[in-house]
């Protein structure tokens, strides 16, 4: 390595993409839960790579070849020092995304208890609606005789479906899956994942079947037996964070195969930035969310016109 005798060395972490011209900073860095999470306690592969730092004006951030250079031009700078500057690898520092995750833990666990009660509710409402009901209205009669053909379908057309956990644990997430998140963004990149793997299975092996898009209806295979998500379909968006989850984990994998990821001028360095930015965009996360489970509700839609056994609940038979 060529010599810097003024200027101070850098330290960067493959992993992380944290850089520090101190050896204490980079040391306590090593010790943060989200170094230890990417690195999986691999710390003797660590790679530290140093080289020469800027020489930069501190007010206004002019950089020279030389520390005469600067001197001279500190003499006339006038301008103020910059404060508080928000620059690209702040936003999408993976420790800070990882608090936000952690801070919204809470509401979270908020949310899915209100989410309970209200599926208690609407069973104890479903129960109370098996009775069959008879409305007339002239020479029509309605009943409630055609829920049973969707569970017909349900549980005897589809009764050799896998279930939506075998589903997920089949997911392996490929380095081209995790640069179709970073080209295309978490809604294409997470959906296609998703129908991919759907679209290796015969209909009658889903695990997820849509009974109406416009509702956003979601059945899913659970053990041996069908069950509808509740109204938030918490369930399958409890699935689609699970393949988040498979995406982030393989980020590792992908740095090792892309060594130039440690440049910042590399298109390996963007494309980086561009999937921890896409996989873990927590102010919009969960509107991602539900895009993706419209997308779904769309992929698994079962065309009750090729089905005889299929039918609308609110058919009116005479």
């Amino acid at each position: 390595m060529e010599s810097c005798d003024k200027v101070a060395s850098k330290y960067y972490c493959l992993y992380c993409g944290y850089n520090t011209s101190k050896s204490s900073s980079y040391n306590k860095h090593l010790l943060t839960a989200k170094h230890k999470k990417l690195t999986k306690g691999n710390e003797s592969k660590q790679q530290v790579s140093k080289s020469c730092s800027e020489i930069k004006c501190e007010k206004c951030n002019k950089i020279y070849n030389s520390r005469v250079g600067l001197w001279k031009h500190k003499k006339k700078c006038s301008q103020k020092p910059l404060e508080n500057t928000l620059t690209i690898t702040d936003i999408t520092n993976p420790s800070i995304i990882m608090n936000l995750i952690k801070e919204n833990q809470e509401f979270k666990s908020l949310l899915i208890e209100q989410n309970k009660k209200q599926e208690e509710l609407i069973n104890k409402v479903i129960e109370l609606s098996r009775e069959p009901r008879i409305v007339n209205h002239g020479t029509m009669t309605q009943n409630n005789n055609n829920k049973f053909n969707l569970q017909v379908f349900l549980n005897d057309t589809c009764k050799d479906a896998i279930t939506l956990q075998q589903f997920i644990d089949n997911i392996h997430i490929s380095l081209e899956d995790l640069e179709n998140v970073g080209r295309n963004g978490y809604l294409k990149g997470i959906s296609d994942i998703f129908i991919n793997k759907l679209n290796t299975l015969d209909i009658t092996k889903r695990p997820i079947h849509c009974t109406d898009v416009k509702r956003e209806v979601i059945y899913l295979k659970e053990e041996d037996t069908w069950n509808k998500d509740d109204k938030d379909n918490t369930k399958l968006k409890n699935a689609i964070r699970t393949v988040e989850d498979k995406n982030w984990n393989k980020i590792p994998e992908w740095q090792r195969e892309n060594p130039d990821v440690i440049h910042s001028d590399t298109p390996e360095y963007k494309m980086r930035e561009k999937i921890m930015r896409n996989i873990a965009d927590h102010d919009n996360v969960e509107k991602m969310r539900e895009k993706v489970v419209k997308v779904l509700a769309k992929e698994t839609h079962v065309d009750k016109s090729e089905d005889n056994s299929i039918m609308d609940i609110e058919t009116v038979k005479p």
